[in-house]
């Protein structure tokens, strides 16, 4: 008797076949999304993006089922090929390609250039179009080094008997000032003089706010002496009076009870 799991198990090979060793001058399968395409006549080079990263694939005219000319950015392709070591090529490997089954096509043409090593826009495009600038590999690279930096964090401190906890961080006013994003709500305390009241000529109070840290009572019961070593991590929002739409920063603050 066979059983269901919740998972459907697809005929691709997995990244860590595709940059070993076992499948070298053998048939492989892959699928990912066309971030680029770099066409030399004869041969083009097919770029394609998967979550681990970028892998290259080769096409050559009279070996491919589908023209070179069908293919097009952010098409989702399935490949079949034969896995070739290449050093030249993003982790050392590039499939020479047999068959492309296309998958799904873009229904229009990306707004911006993600295959740039460098997106050449203003901050406010790339956070406008997020879902698409995060596909560019230096975007994404920034969230892969505050993961890491995250991760050696939390590591430590838990091999320092530390216990993670989450603390709110909206309440009804702010120490640091106000969050400029957030519009007037009837209902709560009114802005301290000379801070959140809009004296710096930008408009009225605002409603809620973002403090740096708000710490729950029963939370801080963890940090009496002896009875804990909490340590929490998250966005800390400074909205100061400038004029800035979007400003946040990253904070870990461990503490020792």
């Amino acid at each position: 008797m066979e059983f269901m799991d919740g998972t459907w198990k697809k005929e691709i090979n997995t990244w860590e076949e595709l940059v070993g060793n076992n499948l070298l001058n053998q048939e492989a399968v892959i699928e990912g999304a066309v971030h680029s395409i770099r066409n030399m006549g004869d041969v083009a080079f097919i770029i394609l993006r998967r979550r681990e990263g970028l892998f290259q694939t080769v096409y050559e005219n009279e070996m491919a089922n589908v023209s070179i000319h069908e293919l097009k950015e952010a098409m989702t392709i399935r490949v079949k090929g034969i896995l070739h070591e290449e050093e030249r090529a993003p982790h050392g490997r590039e499939l020479r390609i047999r068959h492309i089954d296309i998958l799904s096509t873009p229904a229009e043409p990306l707004p911006m250039a993600i295959d740039k090593w460098k997106l050449n826009t203003s901050l406010e495009a790339k956070l406008n179009y997020r879902p698409i600038s995060l596909r560019n590999i230096q975007e994404r690279s920034k969230f892969k080094i505050q993961e890491a930096l995250t991760k050696a964090f939390r590591d430590y401190l838990y091999g320092q008997g530390f216990t993670e906890i989450h603390t709110p961080k909206i309440g009804a006013r702010g120490a640091e000032g106000e969050f400029r994003l957030l519009r007037p709500l009837g209902g709560l305390a009114g802005p301290e003089p000379g801070r959140n009241s809009g004296s710096a000529g930008h408009g009225p109070p605002l409603g809620p706010s973002l403090p740096l840290h708000r710490i729950h009572p029963k939370q801080v019961q963890v940090q009496g002496p002896g009875k804990g070593r909490p340590h929490h991590y998250g966005k800390r929002h400074r909205p100061d009076s400038a004029e800035i739409r979007r400003h946040s920063h990253l904070s870990l603050r461990p503490r020792s009870g």
